[in-house]
């Protein structure tokens, strides 16, 4: 999928 980077901007959440 998208980067992590992207993954924290979009949805913090994912990571916790």
């Amino acid at each position: 999928n998208f980067p992590l980077d992207l993954a924290l901007v979009e949805a913090p959440s994912t990571n916790g």
